[in-house]
């Protein structure tokens, strides 16, 4: 889905949000378990995302590091960057 100046502001493939709901909510269960901070000896973010970055991979980085883990990754995230 593309809006009136052709920006897509679809969702991706049929299954893949779905799909990066579920990384997302695994990445949450591994930092709720202590998965992360018993294998690394610190909290680390688990970035999600794919080729690109758009919204839904903000949304779900966000939602799959608990106490904000993955500011610091967002923040940037959301920086405008010259081409």
């Amino acid at each position: 889905m593309y809006d009136e100046t052709y920006n897509y502001i679809g969702k991706g493939p049929n299954g893949y949000y779905e799909l990066l709901q579920i990384v997302s909510n695994v990445a949450k269960r591994l930092h709720e378990n202590k998965v992360i901070i018993n294998t690394f000896k610190r909290e680390i973010p688990i970035i999600i995302h794919d080729l690109e970055y758009f919204w839904f991979s903000e949304e779900t980085t966000k939602n799959g590091n608990p106490n904000g883990i993955a500011e610091i990754f967002l923040e940037a995230l959301r920086q405008e960057f010259p081409e």
